[in-house]
């Protein structure tokens, strides 16, 4: 989430048309983020995008920017970013930048440039850049999760008719603000402005402040510290499960959320009630309407699919085509093992694989006996150990 630019952005379209569907392009949906392939100015190759509606700006990363000759980085211009954790160096490219989704081409584009290599290592795909607000303000988009496309049309388009009642949204720093509500176990209700976050991959944040006020972390019962890396940094929060979380009509029951304990950043905001994620939004197929402030949601084929549980005191990243763990739950079975963060993951059940996505489904499986084999960050020794996948939240 970035501090807003001013600049226009003017929209060059590759076909003559400026009415109905204008263009489609394919996501992939990876770990609870979104995908998607851009290229910029006359480059051939293509890059690594979120598509995040948390982002009031369009980002690369700095060292992609730096590979590419059509972009200048003025790595004497740093300013300061703001996300969930904190605050972060950004540098200025001093040229616009075309960029080119699909058949279309967004022109006079500004950008940022900042290091996105936690965001790499977190997720274990390479990350070279993140789009939102500059593509959103510009056509009326729809998100069909059942089918994995995005589809760009004319603001003036009919399709708005097949959704039904608008949700509406007030801007903050670009990125959508809507109402929601959740309930706790012990039944107590809460409500509030929440930023709808395409690029944040959980059910929901709650806002430091906000968890402080109500007490909410005592209130919830059982939790889990977690250590979640951002866009500028790693922060602490505490996974709860709630009785339900609404959003307009919709309600979704039993589910976790996490409550977060930072100092800074837009977790620590004070007028915000908190951070709606893709483990909710990803439920519906989504119209984004930013001229007229709305968004229409219609549930998808995931809408009824019950919430994740956790399983495994275990978080992971890649470094250096290294599996290493990023962190480990307090008084989990595995610390009582003696695992660390920074330990480096060699196999599960026989597999080294190094992608992320298939590295967790292996401790998401309830009762699932996995067998792991871990180098020790403090003696480089090589251990094995038998972990069973028991509920712990």
């Amino acid at each position: 989430m970035k501090k807003a630019f001013s600049v226009a952005l003017f929209i060059l379209l590759l076909i003559g048309e400026s009415k109905g569907q204008i263009a489609t392009f394919k996501y992939v949906h990876y770990d609870s983020q979104i995908f998607i392939k851009v290229r910029l100015n006359d480059e051939t190759d293509t890059l690594n995008f979120i598509f995040d509606s948390g982002a009031g700006n369009t980002v690369i990363d700095l060292n992609t920017a730096k590979k590419i000759p059509s972009l200048s980085v003025d790595t004497g211009a740093g300013i300061s970013a703001t996300g969930a954790g904190g605050a972060q160096k950004v540098f200025l490219i001093s040229n616009y930048a075309i960029i080119h989704l699909g058949n279309i081409q967004l022109g006079s584009v500004p950008m940022i440039a900042m290091d996105l290599l936690h965001l790499s290592e977190q997720f274990g795909r390479k990350i070279d850049g993140i789009i939102g607000y500059d593509l959103l303000k510009s056509f009326l988009t729809e998100m069909n999760t059942d089918d994995s496309t995005i589809y760009l049309y004319s603001f003036k388009d009919k399709i708005k008719a097949k959704y039904k009642s608008p949700l509406s949204f007030k801007f903050y720093s670009n990125i959508p603000i809507v109402q929601c509500a959740f309930k706790l176990k012990n039944g107590a209700e809460y409500s509030g402005p929440f930023l709808f976050d395409t690029g944040a991959g959980i059910t929901a944040f709650i806002n430091t402040p906000y968890v402080r006020a109500n007490g909410l972390l005592k209130k919830s019962g059982s939790a889990i510290m977690h250590t979640t890396e951002n866009l500028t940094t790693s922060s602490t929060s505490y996974d709860v499960r709630i009785r339900g979380f609404s959003i307009q009509h919709n309600t979704f029951n039993d589910l976790i959320i996490s409550l977060t304990d930072v100092k800074e950043g837009v977790n620590a905001m004070k007028d915000i009630t908190g951070i709606l994620g893709n483990k909710i939004i990803l439920r519906f197929n989504i119209l984004f309407d930013y001229s007229n402030r709305r968004i229409y949601l219609s549930p998808g084929r995931q809408y009824e699919t019950p919430f994740e549980s956790i399983f495994s005191g275990l978080s992971f990243r890649i470094k250096d085509q290294k599996v290493l763990i990023n962190s480990v739950v307090p008084q989990s079975v595995e610390e009582r093992l003696g695992i660390i963060a920074g330990d480096e993951l060699l196999s599960v059940n026989g597999n080294t694989t190094k992608e992320m996505y298939a590295i967790k489904k292996y401790f998401k499986i309830p009762g699932e006996k996995n067998i792991v084999v871990v180098r020790s960050k403090r003696n480089n020794e090589i251990a094995t150990y038998k972990i069973e996948n028991r509920k712990i939240l």
